[in-house]
């Protein structure tokens, strides 16, 4: 029994030896790496030296960037947001406030939205909605527009927004009985004869539409139509056979 025990000691001995002298190996194989490393690095210029910095800094940016990417649609997904509006909520993340937008500057922010339509008047405009805001709002906390703005007459003194868009915001942010018309809206009033011919213009086609929609629907109204014009009541050719207010509509094919 006595032999037994030393024989499994000595070998127990013998292991614990091995793995401490593996582990001494790999600690002077990995001390002696570094040694060399830092010998090399060292030896290089220090133009190089900044150049390999800065690729490193990049490629760390660009790690986290792609991290924050992925985080920020997962976070859409579960919140149940269309893919097609994942790039402008990132973008909004990016400059949420009229000093991050400026200090992205104009040709920054026109790499952002060059995928829409007329984007050089679009970010010229945001710009200039920029400067007009800054500076107005002093606050650590998360940034809201002024109250000075939450009516349509100041929202049409900035930059940009005329009154198709003043009547979206106000309608939607703060709940104002205005109804954005834009060229969708303008021709489907029309076509469901909420508007006579007579009502050739935005303003004469909105009062039309507020006294026929009621005022919970509003805000919802610009984007529905908009989105039906664009996609079925389209101008040219309208798809009247998928429309699903077909039956509601008594208006032909143009």
């Amino acid at each position: 029994m006595d032999d037994g025990v030393k024989r499994v000691g000595s070998s127990f001995s013998k292991l614990m030896a091995e793995l401490e002298e593996r582990q001494a190996r790999r600690e002077k194989e990995e001390s002696e790496k570094i040694a060399r490393e830092k010998a090399e690095w060292d030896a290089l210029p220090e133009e190089e030296k900044q150049r390999i910095l800065a690729q490193r800094e990049q490629e760390r940016k660009k790690e986290l960037a792609a991290k924050e990417r992925k985080e920020h649609i997962e976070e859409c997904k579960r919140k149940g947001i269309p893919p097609r509006f994942y790039d402008a909520i990132w973008d909004n993340w990016t400059a949420d406030t009229p000093e991050k937008m400026l200090a992205l500057g104009l040709e920054g922010l026109k790499e952002h939205i060059k995928s829409i339509s007329f984007f050089n008047n679009k970010a010229a405009n945001i710009i200039k909605l920029s400067e007009q805001l800054s500076g107005i709002i002093r606050s650590n906390a998360a940034w809201r527009f002024p109250d000075m703005y939450h009516n349509r007459d100041a929202l049409m003194t900035l930059g940009g927004i005329g009154r198709k868009t003043a009547n979206v915001i106000t309608s939607i942010l703060w709940g104002a009985k205005n109804v954005g018309v834009d060229t969708h809206v303008f021709r489907l009033a029309h076509r469901f004869g909420w508007a006579a011919a007579a009502d050739n213009t935005p303003e004469k086609v909105e009062k039309k539409i507020i006294k026929i929609i009621p005022d919970k629907y509003l805000a919802a109204a610009n984007h529905l139509m908009v989105m039906h014009g664009r996609y079925v009541c389209k101008a040219m050719r309208p798809d009247c056979e998928n429309c699903p207010v077909q039956k509601l509509c008594g208006c032909k094919k143009e």
